[in-house]
């Protein structure tokens, strides 16, 4: 099975919450939730219609916990748990899975960003 293989050849494997839109614009994960989804590529960052369009990789994508509600702090928990692993390995960043947030969307205003980290998580756990 081919999908959970990295294909770190065109780009770091890719986890991200896709947000469920209808028309394109309203937002329901409040009422749905969002789903979790990895993808073994990130397609060298493409569109899907090159210049606009959601990105390339939710093509490759399989989903791992649907319905998932807080998804970008369960995925901001994960990237930092990762981070604090690849330093402890010896894993370059580079080789790391990049973590994101998609909607759910063809519009290129829906376009992917980047999990970040609130300032309160960060220090967690030095205490």
């Amino acid at each position: 099975f081919c999908c959970v293989i990295p294909m770190t050849c065109c780009g770091p494997p890719v986890i991200f919450v896709q947000k469920p839109y209808i028309c394109c614009c309203i937002d329901v994960s409040e009422y749905f939730g969002t789903t979790i989804m990895a993808s073994p590529t990130s397609v060298c960052d493409l569109k899907k219609y090159l210049v606009c369009g959601g990105p390339c990789y939710k093509c490759c994508a399989a989903p791992l916990f649907p319905g998932i509600k807080n998804g970008e702090k369960f995925l901001a928990d994960w990237d930092k748990a990762l981070r604090g692993y690849g330093k402890m390995s010896g894993i370059s960043d580079s080789e790391l899975a990049v973590f994101a947030v998609v909607k759910d969307s063809e519009l290129d205003h829906q376009a992917a960003t980047k999990v970040q980290v609130a300032p309160n998580q960060a220090n967690m756990g030095r205490e």
